[in-house]
């Protein structure tokens, strides 16, 4: 656009129109360019106040009750939209009902599925009907409800379970319970027992697994373990001093695990599960490898103890402390 150039705001329906420069314009030219920019300016204010004067109308129109029929029609569409936008999206409290609605049929199916998961045999219901869950026993009922109340076909074994609360560390978390305990009458288990060497160490790490069932280190060869520490660790069977695995003495631990020598640990419950013994074993073993692990137990803080076959009820124990 040329220096000089005035172009006037306009409508629409009006565009401006190029003026030539003032330099370019003679004297009678240059009246006629003012007056032309005089009618440009009394077209827009023309204009300015036409508009005015629409919106004032319809002011007063909608004051009135007076509005156009394009209009009513367009205000009742818009009505109509917002209408369906509240159909389609509920309000807070409705939302909250049908989330609560939803979350109380989920419940209703899962428990309709557990039912049916957990529905048992006629035989099952018939022999867990021999023991009060609401009642405790003394050692000799529970042995021989035990026996009683087993289900499995195969020759299981009678677990013990102890519910211990926490002990407290002096600084820390509280501290879960541990110990070693000779039973009396062995586990009815057969251990393999393997005592870690350089050769049994390299093999170990070459197959990424351990297949024995407790590893026995001495001392002195415990920083050349710590090569295969992760696969042992995995699978709970790293030689340590607190369970007795790691010793100067190697043959005499061996025989004391061959034994009946087992270590006693809580799970991230606090319960400790152990086996005592064979189902088929005599009353009397059963007894004494029970009696063995409560005189390790802090009596304080046994919150529980349960007898239970391998497959079967449990059956809670009267304890003392």
């Amino acid at each position: 656009m040329s220096i000089g150039a005035f172009v006037p705001f306009t409508p629409s329906n009006n565009p401006p129109r190029r003026i030539a420069p003032k330099e370019h314009l003679t004297g009678q030219g240059r009246k006629m360019a003012k007056s032309e920019r005089k009618e440009e300016t009394e077209m827009q204010a023309e204009a300015i106040a036409e508009e005015a004067s629409k919106a004032e109308n319809k002011v007063e129109a909608e004051e009135h009750g007076e509005i156009d029929i394009f209009e009513k029609v367009r205000r009742a569409d818009l009505k109509a939209q917002e209408a369906a936008k509240k159909k389609a999206e509920p309000s807070e409290e409705e939302s909250e009902e049908a989330k609560k609605e939803a979350k109380k049929a989920k419940k209703s199916k899962k428990s309709e599925k557990a039912k049916k998961a957990h529905k048992r045999s006629k035989k099952y219901q018939d022999i867990v009907s021999l023991v009060d869950k609401t009642h405790t026993y003394t050692l000799d009922e529970a042995v021989e409800l035990v026996k009683k109340t087993s289900i499995s076909k195969f020759g299981g074994s009678v677990d013990m379970h102890v519910k211990i609360a926490k002990i407290k560390a002096k600084k820390g978390p509280g501290e879960t319970f541990r110990a070693l305990v000779e039973l009396p009458s062995g586990t009815g288990k057969s251990k393999n027992i393997v005592v870690l060497t350089e050769e049994i160490i390299e093999e170990i790490f070459k197959a990424k697994t351990a297949e024995a069932d407790i590893y026995l280190a001495a001392p002195e060869i415990m920083p050349k373990v710590g090569k295969i520490a992760r696969i042992l660790g995995t699978q709970g069977k790293m030689p340590n001093p607190k369970s007795g695995t790691v010793t100067s003495d190697i043959d005499k631990t061996k025989e004391a695990l061959e034994g009946g020598r087992i270590e006693l640990r809580a799970d991230a419950s606090n319960v400790m599960h152990q086996s005592i013994g064979r189902l088929d074993w005599e009353d009397d073993k059963l007894k004494a490898n029970y009696h063995a692990i409560i005189a390790v137990l802090p009596k304080s803080k046994i919150q529980s103890v349960t007898l239970a076959p391998t497959m079967g009820p449990g059956v809670k124990i009267a304890f003392k402390k």
